[in-house]
């Protein structure tokens, strides 16, 4: 089974990098993010401004940004290339109960939410 990940790849000119770095001063200062519109004003989700804050950062540093979508449930072996693991190790965290994951059909499936949880996990010790 093939899994899509959706992305959309923006390449910084200059222009757009000197853009990006007056629109990052302007954050810096700014409590938060909200849009304004007839119907008043809506403040954004914290990740969500989290998110364009690093987008915007990346932007003004003249990095190149690609932005993807990820599926909740993962196969075993996406999940290993997210946390940089070869699938063989991931199967003996799966079984060891370290990772949890469920079964579809005879294949492990393993949530995107289990991996940042693991990935944190792992990062504290």
């Amino acid at each position: 089974m093939t899994q899509t990940i959706d992305r959309a790849t923006v390449l910084i000119s200059k222009d757009a990098q000197s853009q990006a770095q007056q629109v990052a001063h302007s954050l810096s200062h700014a409590s938060n993010l909200a849009t304004t519109s007839e119907q008043g004003t809506k403040r954004f989700p914290p990740e969500v401004e989290q998110a364009v804050a690093q987008v915007i950062a990346m932007m003004a540093q003249g990095k190149h940004v690609v932005v993807g979508t990820m599926p909740e449930e993962l196969t075993t072996s996406v999940a290993a290339e997210q946390l940089g693991i070869s699938r063989p190790t991931l199967m003996k965290l799966i079984h060891s109960g370290e990772l949890p994951s469920h079964k579809v059909g005879s294949h492990h499936r393993v949530k995107h939410s289990d991996i940042e949880a693991f990935r944190r996990k792992r990062l504290e010790r």
